[in-house]
């Protein structure tokens, strides 16, 4: 614990983050948002930059404010821990403000549309040091692997949208040789001879877009050995196949403005692969369509034989691409 408070403070992704009562808040200091997609926990460490005080939650079953935030804030003065819940809304309160959230947003901007926001920030998590425990797991030398494996089936921090939670939160508590050693030893675990191990790491994988270098490193792995992302059964629809999930990480690091021409290649290879086999690349045909209009264009036919929902949204996100978009027209008549 000592070696972990000298350490610097790590901050939440969008300078803390504001949960509803059925999302996930942990109580764990480490537990930070680190992806900008909407799966990281809420913030457990938020504090006022206008009152000076820690902001408080708690989960409960009413959408609705209290009288005054200072109200508010005593009230879950006595009312336990903010972490975990399992209700509705969560209510958030300082001295000075008190907000009650059904959704998840940034604090200091809980909607951009209505120009409402919050004096809240993150106030920062200590990192974790290994050797060291965390969520009841071993970490540190000679306990990587093993601690990857555990965490890659855990679902007891499933909440809404908490997909490869448990992964996630211990990657993005440790920093340095620490955290490399641990996608080390998630890259290691997409060859698990366990099919939940291998699938549980993938899951997680999508979600690090802050740290692209990881699903890059995982596209790189698939490609070369394909076999390895296999459940050894037929799919369940879209989400339980490896595969899908592989391509999904994919599309975080190969945008099509913005995205190294191999990270494109790759994630074209990963998400073709996905839509010519049932069930279909769901979601995915749209980020397709953008990274290359031209084969989405011309196996329209192939993509609707697989699935027809997915030729429909292929041809959805060919409309910025006219000439293509007539070409998958012709071809699906």
């Amino acid at each position: 614990m000592a070696a972990e408070l000298l350490t610097p403070l790590q901050y939440c992704i969008d300078d803390g983050y504001l949960v509803s009562g059925s999302q996930l808040l942990p109580l764990w200091p480490f537990a930070r948002k680190w992806t900008r997609q909407n799966h990281g926990p809420g913030c457990n460490n938020l504090v006022c930059g206008d009152c000076g005080r820690p902001v408080r939650s708690v989960a409960r079953d009413v959408h609705r404010q209290e009288a005054t935030a200072l109200a508010a804030w005593q009230l879950m003065a006595v009312s336990g821990p903010q972490a975990g819940g399992a209700g509705l809304a969560r209510l958030y309160a300082c001295h000075c403000h008190q907000e009650s959230r059904v959704s998840a947003c940034p604090a200091p901007e809980p909607d951009a549309n209505w120009g409402a926001t919050t004096p809240w920030r993150c106030a920062g998590h200590p990192a974790l040091v290994a050797p060291c425990e965390a969520l009841g797991v071993p970490l540190g030398a000679g306990h990587w692997d093993d601690a990857v494996a555990t965490l890659a089936t855990d679902n007891s921090l499933e909440r809404q949208g908490s997909i490869g939670t448990a992964l996630g939160l211990v990657f993005a508590g440790l920093r340095g040789e620490d955290q490399e050693a641990f996608g080390h030893a998630m890259l290691a675990a997409v060859r698990h001879p366990d099919p939940a191990v291998r699938l549980g790491t993938v899951k997680a994988f999508a979600l690090l877009d802050v740290a692209p270098q990881w699903p890059r490193r995982l596209a790189q792995l698939v490609l070369a050995e394909p076999q390895w992302t296999d459940l050894g059964r037929p799919p369940q629809p879209g989400q339980d196949d490896p595969d899908w999930w592989v391509a999904r990480a994919c599309t975080a690091i190969a945008p099509p403005d913005i995205g190294a021409r191999d990270d494109q290649q790759r994630a074209v290879a990963l998400i073709q692969k996905v839509a010519l086999k049932p069930p279909g690349a769901g979601m995915l045909v749209q980020a397709l369509a953008d990274l290359d209009p031209q084969w989405t264009a011309e196996h329209i036919a192939e993509l609707a034989a697989v699935e027809q929902r997915q030729a429909q949204s292929a041809l959805y996100g060919l409309q910025g691409y006219p000439q293509w978009h007539a070409v998958a027209l012709e071809r699906m008549k």
